[in-house]
């Protein structure tokens, strides 16, 4: 893991009136605008289930959180997502064990298989994640990668800021023009895989 405050000297060079704190604001919005929008962020685990157990919770890197699920899958068979009123809906008993179809996320931050798991198998994970509001997180592949990208945007959302010593919405606009292009470009990376390497964690259950 990365600081985003590490490219803080980037916008006060550009803006020496802004300090380095709201520096690092913009630069976490910034960062989660990109990895929202592009899915760059990965992050890919494994656990074990248990029998007669449907619900499992996240495990995510600290000061992050998902964006969205992107797989789950169940002993090497890829689980369609589906929502808890429709297992309802289309199922008679929503409790039943059996090899788990679909996946849901009935609670935020929990995984639930359907059919219960009804033997011990792998389940491996992957997930687009971001960091949390205000918190100095990053990865480090896509800092190195992307830092210019987090920097366009952060001195684009200060020089939008009106009344302020720094305001400049041209600029603004030119910047965040420029960080709208690196957020295309971290889009098309992490589509064709080249953004940077999943990070992995292993669990043996839960």
């Amino acid at each position: 893991m990365a600081a985003l405050s590490e490219l803080t000297p980037y916008i006060t060079n550009s803006l020496p009136m802004v300090s380095d704190l709201l520096a690092t604001q913009q630069l976490n919005r910034a960062a989660r605008t990109m990895c929202s929008e592009s899915d760059c962020w990965k992050y890919e685990y494994t656990f074990n289930t248990v029998v007669g157990t449907a619900d499992y919770t996240y495990s995510l890197p600290t000061d992050t959180e998902r964006t969205r699920v992107e797989y789950v899958r169940h002993n090497d068979e890829y689980l369609k997502p589906t929502s808890w009123d429709r297992i309802v809906a289309d199922h008679e008993d929503p409790t039943k064990d059996g090899v788990p179809i679909v996946f849901t996320e009935r609670l935020p931050g929990t995984l639930t298989l359907y059919p219960n798991p009804d033997t011990i198998q792998e389940v491996r994970v992957r997930l687009s994640i971001m960091p949390v509001l205000g918190k100095d997180v990053m990865d480090t592949s896509l800092m190195a990668q992307h830092g210019q990208t987090l920097a366009n945007g952060a001195i684009g959302y200060l020089m939008m800021m009106p009344g302020k010593l720094w305001s400049d919405p041209q600029g603004g606009a030119i910047y965040n023009q420029m960080f709208i292009q690196g957020v295309d470009r971290a889009r098309t990376r992490a589509r064709d895989g080249s953004n940077t390497r999943v990070r992995v964690a292993q669990y043996g259950g839960l």
